[in-house]
């Protein structure tokens, strides 16, 4: 786009020559003049519509198309932007034997209050027991900590109990443009076979797939990565949320014939033409708890929630949910399988909701031994709770 000053000078010039005398001075364009007035409406006028000629020109540049336009490019490689993940848990039910609790009973969280739903059916086995997954109802990343989803809301006769005995695995907003940008970026190879790109592209488009991580080994040799040992001629493919059965299905349908698999997760998958089966394996995320601590100097103009609004940045961070920070003109993803976190990452978010005096953010995997760096294995989720951030207030208050 022409610069708005050079842009005035043009317009400026153009009335001049029109208004234009023999013997007789230039017009004043000075803004201060009634033509100045309309000279400058009229470089208004054609800078918005420039701007707007240059949005569309925008739309076409995967890297930068968004809303409706990111969605024909992508439907070109044959993906669609991932709708909202809500979070679900594994709760341990109790009550009398053979008690039937119908799919949507709700239990609430003592956390936060958000209710969650019970996805199927469920009938307590001969001891009076059963897990079962609940989502939860709203949308977003609402965490629930181990021990958070005791109270029933829905009563049952014969269904006494509830209780997360870990922690829920964390949804997410619909995908942002970022995220939805570098997954069909790192989708391109998926209507190809027999690559980790291939792999990769195929799963992470099932529906409820959150982060997906995919290695292979290649030597006659086992490989051991981040401590996890991969059987020689194998594909290791890590999934957070979605299907196993669907997840199997792609793997299986993604790599060619004498591939082995690695993982804690097993499916017998039939092949649609030959009807044969194989066993597919495939590796379920554990849990991985980082905690964060930052550590600012008192100014004397701390708003009263500032903790709540620290805590609230680093969350929203860790998540992917904070689109208007960018490091290095990227966005911010949410943390998954073998990423690199640096304690650096939080600072943006942290300035950006006006609290300048931050000193030190400091990163641990454990609440008591502190760093500036966390590898997250290939095995691990990545997991951030409210109650893991602590901010530290120096100076006197």
């Amino acid at each position: 786009m022409t610069e708005v000053i050079d842009l005035r000078e043009e317009i400026a010039s153009d009335w001049q020559e029109a208004f234009k005398e023999n013997g007789k001075p230039l017009l004043n364009t000075d803004p201060e003049t009634p033509q100045g007035q309309i000279i400058d409406s009229q470089v208004r006028a054609v800078n918005q519509k420039d701007a707007e000629i240059l949005y569309v020109a925008q739309q076409f540049d995967p890297r930068t198309a968004e809303g409706r336009f990111q969605d024909a490019l992508a439907k070109i490689y044959f993906i669609t932007r991932q709708p909202a993940i809500r979070s679900s848990a594994v709760c341990h039910l109790v009550g009398l034997a053979g008690t039937q609790i119908a799919a949507g009973a709700l239990i609430e969280s003592t956390e936060d209050a958000t209710q969650w739903s019970l996805n199927e059916d469920v009938t307590l086995d001969g001891n009076g027991e059963a897990d079962a997954t609940f989502t939860c109802q709203a949308e977003g990343a609402i965490e629930a900590p181990a021990g958070t989803l005791t109270k029933i809301i829905t009563t049952t006769a014969g269904w006494d109990s509830c209780i997360n005995e870990s922690a829920g695995l964390v949804g997410q907003l619909e995908e942002s443009q970022s995220a939805f940008e570098s997954r069909r970026y790192l989708s391109v190879a998926n209507n190809s076979r027999s690559t980790p790109a291939s792999v990769y592209g195929r799963v992470a488009i099932l529906p409820n797939v959150i982060a997906v991580y995919v290695t292979d080994n290649r030597l006659n040799v086992a490989k051991t990565v981040d401590g996890y040992t991969l059987t020689p001629h194998s594909i290791f493919v890590a999934v957070l949320g979605g299907d196993d059965d669907a997840i199997a299905k792609a793997i299986y349908e993604s790599v060619s014939a004498g591939c082995d698999y690695n993982g804690n997760t097993q499916v017998m998958v039939q092949d649609d033409y030959t009807k044969a089966t194989e066993t597919v394996k495939f590796y379920r995320p554990l849990d991985f708890n980082l905690y964060v601590k930052v550590t600012i100097q008192n100014n004397g103009l701390l708003p009263n929630d500032y903790e709540n609004i620290i805590k609230t940045a680093v969350f929203n961070n860790f998540y992917g949910l904070d689109t208007t920070t960018k490091i290095n003109g990227e966005s911010l993803l949410r943390l998954k399988m073998n990423d690199d976190l640096y304690s650096s990452r939080f600072t943006p978010s942290i300035l950006n909701t006006g609290i300048a005096n931050v000193l030190t953010v400091e990163l641990s995997t454990d609440g008591s031994t502190w760093g500036n760096q966390v590898h997250i294995p290939i095995t691990a989720n990545p997991t951030l709770l409210r109650n893991n951030i602590t901010v530290e207030v120096l100076g006197d208050e």
